[in-house]
C-alpha cells in the first residue's frame, strides 16, 4: 500500500506532537512550581503588613489552616506534574532509543528531549541543514511505526 505526502506529513505531526510532550510537561511543572512561589509570596507579605489599631477576632487561625490548605494542594499538583514529566520523558526516550542510527538518536534527543533549536542541533552534530532534516523526517517515520497503535491515545 502506498503512502501519499499528505499522509506522511500527517503522521509526522503526529509523531511530533507526541514527542513534544516532555516539553508540555515540563512546561506545567515549571507553571505550578511558579504558582506555588507566588503563594508563599503572597502569604508572607501579607502576614508582615498587617497592621492596624482596630480589635479583630481571632481570624489568623483559620488564616493559617486556609494558606497550609492551598500550599499542600499546590505540592500535589507540583508532584504529580513532575510524575507525569518522568513518565513521559522515559517513554519518549524509549522510543528514540531504538532508532538505529546514533545520529538520528541524537537528532531526535536534542530536539525533542533537551528543546535545542535546530541551528544548534546543525552546529553540534556538523551536519547541514538539509540532511539534518532529512534524518529528521526519516527518524519520525520510523517513530511512527514504533508509536503507531498507540499514538491516537497521546494526540
Amino acid at each position: 500500500m502506498e503512502v501519499d505526502s499528505r499522509e506522511i506529513r500527517e503522521r509526522n505531526e503526529q509523531v511530533k506532537q507526541w514527542l513534544w510532550r516532555y516539553r508540555e510537561a515540563k512546561k506545567d511543572v515549571r507553571r505550578y512550581e511558579n504558582e506555588l512561589r507566588e503563594l508563599i509570596e503572597t502569604q508572607e507579605s501579607t502576614g508582615a503588613i498587617e497592621y492596624s489599631d482596630m480589635p479583630k477576632g481571632s481570624g489568623s487561625q483559620s488564616d493559617l489552616s486556609d494558606y497550609m490548605v492551598k500550599r499542600d494542594e499546590a505540592w500535589k499538583r507540583i508532584m504529580k506534574a513532575r510524575y507525569k514529566r518522568i513518565v513521559v520523558f522515559q517513554e519518549i526516550k524509549n522510543v528514540i532509543e531504538q532508532l538505529k542510527n546514533a545520529d538520528a538518536r541524537e537528532i531526535m534527543s536534542s530536539r525533542y528531549i533537551s528543546g535545542k533549536q535546530w541551528e544548534t542541533i546543525c552546529t553540534e552534530c556538523g551536519y547541514s541543514w538539509r540532511q539534518m532534516h532529512r534524518i529528521h523526517c526519516k527518524s519520525l517515520e520510523k517513530i511512527y511505526e514504533i508509536i503507531k497503535d498507540g499514538i491516537e491515545r497521546h494526540t
